[in-house]
């Protein structure tokens, strides 16, 4: 049996709970049989070592680039020692921030530069390398102020304001991972980190379970929230051999960087699928369009990813205007959740909306079996 490597990274503004979050998770999944491995922050080691984007003799360029290329060299380390275990026992490696962390500190063209040096585009450093998850945990300046403090890092230096400032960056960068979740502060502490555990547990489960509830919408494009990112998303239904499979190879990116899925799902529920993810290739994704399923069309969208009221949306348009006939609206929107009882918001700028959750027909593969037949 293939060992598995679950890759989960924790970020979100100072003061967050990061370092609680790390110790109790090591703790759970340990129990629970896994090697856990956690890869400490490098900004951290880089500011305690002297090197801090705030000392005006040191400057935030060579700063940042020390602490990009610690966070490079860090991670590889860890990732080959993961590799080269012996045993069968499955890893979770928990990185304390990735190297898409510094995109909110770095001027964006310097931020370009160091990733070149060291040949990752900038979509393939938040998409690929922490492939499984990333899982934001909102400073307690933001709600709950009271518990904000500098005592418990030395490399901290962040008044109340700055921390928000910073925690809003930092979701504006990470915004748009394929599995990107957001833990505020909306429970007591204690409550929070067991709320990042469970996105936890949600990531590794074997398979991964996904809960999603979907909505058809209308809205105004002018009204989209300021702070979004906009992933554009090609998909098609390969011939499978099993019956009951419905497998599905997707190219997904941002600025000319595409990565590439192969998926399999199995709605267990309404609402509840059962999703084996991994990564294919460019060769290997346009070979397969040979064997595109007869019944199916090729299907392309556009998915602008947003966060409102502590929740994180995915809102898909789609290329082909004869999809909002088959809608009967504009867009999908969906969400991942994992407390099935909690309440939904929509933003207010959706002008129309109806569930659509664990209905057939608005599933993506209907609506290529749709295109198919038009």
């Amino acid at each position: 049996m293939k060992r598995k490597i679950i890759h989960i990274v924790l970020t979100g503004g100072p003061c967050a709970g990061k370092t609680t979050a790390l110790a109790f998770l090591r703790q759970k999944l340990e129990e629970k049989g896994y090697i856990v491995i956690i890869v400490p922050e490098a900004a951290t080691i880089s500011i305690n070592a002297g090197i801090s984007p705030v000392n005006s003799l040191i400057g935030v360029n060579v700063a940042q680039k020390a602490i990009i290329s610690l966070a490079y060299q860090i991670e590889n380390i860890f990732r080959q020692a993961a590799s080269e275990l012996s045993g069968e026992q499955n890893v979770v490696i928990i990185y304390d921030r990735g190297i898409t962390d510094s995109s909110a500190y770095t001027p964006p063209e310097l931020y370009k530069s160091i990733l070149s040096d060291l040949n990752i585009h900038p979509v393939q450093a938040r998409d690929e390398r922490y492939k499984n998850g990333a899982i934001h945990l909102v400073t307690a300046a933001e709600g709950a102020e009271e518990f904000y403090t500098l005592a418990n890092n030395t490399a901290r230096y962040e008044t109340p304001e700055m921390a928000r400032a910073q925690d809003r960056k930092i979701r504006d960068v990470w915004m748009g991972h394929p599995h990107w979740r957001m833990v505020d502060n909306s429970t007591d502490f204690q409550g929070k980190i067991h709320r990042v555990h469970r996105e936890v547990q949600t990531i590794i489960g074997v398979p991964p379970v996904e809960y999603e509830r979907k909505f058809v919408v209308s809205f105004d494009r002018k009204d989209l929230p300021k702070h979004c990112q906009r992933i554009d998303i090609e998909q098609f239904y390969p011939i499978s051999n099993d019956p009951n499979a419905i497998p599905r190879l997707r190219k997904r990116g941002q600025h000319g960087f595409y990565s590439f899925y192969r998926t399999t799902k199995e709605q267990i529920g309404s609402g509840i699928n059962i999703e084996v993810e991994d990564f294919t290739t460019e060769v290997r994704y346009e070979a397969s369009r040979e064997f595109i399923r007869p019944d199916t069309a090729l299907v392309r969208k556009f998915r602008t990813c947003f966060e409102y009221m502590g929740q994180y949306f995915e809102l898909d348009e789609f290329e082909n205007p004869f999809v909002k006939q088959i809608l009967n609206g504009d867009a999908l929107l969906e969400l991942e959740i994992t407390d099935v009882e909690k309440e939904i918001i929509l933003p207010p700028w959706v002008t129309d909306s109806r569930e659509v959750t664990g209905e057939p027909e608005f599933s993506n593969f209907r609506i290529a079996q749709a295109l198919a037949r038009k």
